[in-house]
């Protein structure tokens, strides 16, 4: 980096000093924005964590990320959904798939939940799945795993979304309106 940019600099000095310095700020902007997702992360008591991976009979990956997002858009302005998630593309296959934390509130699921049991590659064993009958209709296969709040797997859930904020630098998608500060009144 600093052989490329050495033409575009008088000396090593202020070179050096300005690599270093915009270094800090990368490093110092990924701190900030774990710290305030942890933030607001921490302020709402998601219900679900999600996995949703579209189907190629029915989408492209542009079509399925557009589609998505604004069921998702829609699903909060009018049933009072909140969601954090992040785009993520499977290790061996490249497709593209969509990792979230989301609240449904009590009556405002579109769909029902159905048990399933899939065969997992990875372990090649049997494995029964959480499954979302409206989200399979649009987008495709879908994983709806139910979580209690302040459990190990909600901590673990929050830790999978904020990891792509260090690992790929992913940027993490969410809902307008979630609190990043508790704000009461103290007598």
């Amino acid at each position: 980096m600093i052989n490329g940019m050495r033409p575009y600099f008088e000396n090593y000095q202020e070179l050096s000093a300005f690599v270093d310095m915009q270094l800090e700020r990368v490093y110092h902007n990924k701190g900030t924005r774990s710290c305030r997702l942890w933030k607001k992360m921490n302020n709402v008591p998601f219900n679900y964590f999600i996995t949703v991976t579209y189907d190629s009979k029915k989408h492209t990956e542009e079509s399925f990320r557009k589609g998505l997002m604004n069921f998702l858009k829609h699903a909060v302005n009018r049933k009072k959904w909140r969601y954090m998630g992040v785009w993520e593309r499977g290790d061996e296959t490249s497709r593209l798939h969509f990792h979230a934390l989301i609240k449904v509130p009590d009556g405002e699921m579109r769909g029902e939940l159905i048990e399933k049991t899939d065969f997992n590659f990875k372990t090649h064993k049997r494995k029964k799945t959480t499954q979302h009958s409206y989200f399979n209709e649009i987008f495709g296969r879908t994983d709806f795993e139910p979580i209690i709040e302040n459990d190990m797997a909600y901590v673990a859930a929050i830790e999978y979304i904020l990891k792509y904020v260090a690992k790929t630098g992913e940027r993490i998608v969410y809902s307008r309106g979630l609190p990043m500060y508790l704000i009461s009144d103290i007598n």
